[in-house]
């Protein structure tokens, strides 16, 4: 009977395949992990952003609704968000026909950094 065959060196790993193994894993690992903070970060900005322009629509319809506009305040924050009404006139000249027109802007910013998000804007009639 014959005994086991003897073990040529090129059989199994090396440690140091080993560890090159390891390391590529983690590296990839590493960049897979930095794609989905990402990834979250932009989806975080997305919903901010979509935010800020669901309410400055909405404060903008408010503020040039034709019923008594000027109960809308011209500054406040909602949640995570701040946001300002400026109006401003506009028109009322020969160029214009003599039309008497408001620009009433929103401007939505992020409490907490300041940057601006959105801004919307639209022309109406002054009172």
């Amino acid at each position: 009977m014959r005994g086991p065959a003897p073990a040529d060196a090129s059989e199994g790993f090396s440690l140091v395949e080993t560890l090159v193994a390891l390391s590529v894993i983690a590296m990839m690992s590493g960049l897979f992990f930095d794609s989905i903070s990402a990834n979250a970060k932009l989806a975080r900005n997305v919903a901010a952003r979509r935010e800020a322009m669901l309410l400055a629509q909405s404060l903008l319809a408010a503020a040039t609704a034709p019923s008594d506009a000027r109960d809308v305040a011209d500054s406040g924050s909602s949640r995570n968000l701040r946001w300002r009404i400026v109006r401003a006139p506009r028109g009322g000249g020969a160029r214009d026909g003599g039309i008497p027109l408001e620009e009433v802007r929103v401007e939505v910013v992020d409490r907490e950094t300041g940057r601006r998000l959105t801004s919307v804007r639209t022309l109406r009639l002054a009172r």
